[in-house]
């Protein structure tokens, strides 16, 4: 888990020497935590990504939008043309025809979310935006519920991708006057790089084997080799921080092969 939110988990009746795992998540904190009744020992944690801020970036443009219908000549490139009049018939808002609907709007290439800005419409319906998800790649960015309408509303976001969907949840229509997202795009690399780990915990220790071990560097599998962690408790946890808030893009385990690999085949991080 990063600061919270899961980035994977494992769940398999065979074990496995050394695994990498797929985040895509922005945070400091990395937390393993084990669902299996047994004790949790880490020979190694490794992290992959790269530093950000969390300052609000410049505004990004989209390069191309979806929605689900349009109605009343509403098409979805009002809702990111620049114009943020807030009255309809001055052409500035999108409008599906068909209720409970979403828009999409898409990037050239993926980037750090961090804000997003909607504008509503203010000459009539301004209600319809009272219930609605903002959904960047598949995962729910920000809700919105409230029984009172807004004019503009900012919303943090700090998620990673490269379509931001703006889906309501009431079964009327869904009409967007200006959406602005503020973030940074994300440099491509062929490779990640290693960010260092420090200032860990878990939730217990046991035969010595202290949190530290998994971020010393020493990749040994053998646990009297004095390179692996081990709680002292069922079900337990290891956390540790980057150096300063980070994109993490994968995290790398290595399990312990002298003894009890299956330790680690049911597990978040």
């Amino acid at each position: 888990m990063v600061d919270g939110h899961q980035c994977a988990s494992y769940h398999s009746r065979s074990a496995f020497s050394v695994k990498t795992f797929h985040c895509n998540r922005v945070g400091r904190s990395v937390m393993i935590r084990s669902r299996a009744r047994t004790y949790l020992t880490l020979c190694e944690v490794q992290v992959f990504g790269a530093y950000t801020t969390r300052r609000s970036g410049r505004k990004l443009s989209f390069n191309k939008c979806f929605q689900t219908s349009t109605g009343w000549n509403g098409v979805c490139k009002r809702a990111m043309d620049g114009n943020k009049s807030q009255s309809y018939w001055k052409h500035s808002c999108s409008h599906t025809k068909s209720p409970s609907g979403f828009w999409q709007g898409s990037f050239t290439r993926p980037a750090r979310i961090k804000e997003v800005v909607i504008y509503n419409r203010l000459d009539c319906c301004s209600n319809r935006l009272n219930n609605f998800d903002i959904i960047v790649d598949g995962q729910v960015c920000a809700r919105h519920r409230s029984s009172t309408f807004f004019s503009v509303k900012r919303f943090k976001c700090d998620k990673v991708g490269q379509n931001v969907i703006i889906r309501t949840n009431l079964k009327k229509w869904l009409t967007l006057c200006e959406v602005e997202v503020f973030g940074e795009y994300i440099k491509q690399k062929k490779r990640a790089d290693m960010l260092p780990l420090s200032h860990c915990s878990q939730s217990s220790v046991g035969w010595s084997g202290v949190c530290s071990r998994a971020i010393d560097g020493n990749t040994n599998q053998y646990y009297w080799g004095y390179s692996c962690t081990h709680t002292k408790l069922q079900k337990g946890w290891w956390m540790a921080k980057t150096q300063k808030l980070a994109h993490i893009k994968e995290i790398k385990i290595f399990n312990r092969l002298d003894c009890c690999s299956n330790r680690l085949t049911n597990f978040v991080v």
